[in-house]
């Protein structure tokens, strides 16, 4: 049986792409969640393309761990800032320190939320890879694992943008239609 991957593979091109343009100022954030929410449109479509609900189940419970993980740095970011205003103004500073252990638990709190969503992020796009005999998609979520581990000292950051760039190109030359072989039941005699 055919099954036609054209348009899961275009929405996840064009997600990804968007994701790598989020790095543009003013309209980065914008661009970046349009490129979330069309890969979790090509990651459904993908996933019941080819009967592997695992697929978008990682990739969307990784999104959410994403976007709580960025909220959390960008709450404790501006606590820890106010915080820092407070202590550099000569009172406060308990206030300070307090405030500034607070802002290094969050910090590593986002960040092991971080790095969990975008292994859910590799297993989706390795499981999309073995399903459709594209590894170039398993190599693009293994370098986005490596670049969210790796952002704790801030080379990540490059790493991350390199793993998007790849799984553009690796989307957009994925196959737009693959032969999938149904298991037959066995006979009774």
């Amino acid at each position: 049986m055919k099954v036609n991957l054209s348009t899961p593979k275009i929405l996840a091109g064009l997600g990804s792409l968007f994701i790598v343009l989020s790095v543009i100022p003013s309209i980065g954030l914008l661009l970046g969640l349009v490129g979330l929410i069309l890969l979790l449109v090509a990651t459904h479509q993908y996933s019941k393309a080819l009967s592997d609900g695992e697929i978008f189940k990682k990739f969307l419970v990784g999104s959410i761990l994403s976007l709580v993980g960025f909220v959390i740095a960008l709450i404790f970011g501006v606590f820890g800032a106010i915080g820092g205003f407070i202590a550099g103004s000569g009172r406060g500073e308990a206030l300070g320190i307090g405030i500034g252990i607070g802002f290094i638990i969050s910090f590593l709190v986002a960040y092991a939320f971080i790095v969990y969503s975008f292994y859910l992020y590799k297993q989706s796009f390795s499981r999309i890879a073995s399903k459709i005999g594209h590894g170039l998609i398993g190599t693009a979520g293994t370098t986005l694992f490596i670049g969210s581990i790796l952002l704790i000292i801030l080379v990540g950051g490059l790493v991350l943008l390199l793993g998007w760039i790849l799984a553009t190109v690796a989307f957009f030359t994925a196959p737009s239609e693959i032969e999938i072989i149904e298991a037959k039941s066995p006979e009774t005699p």
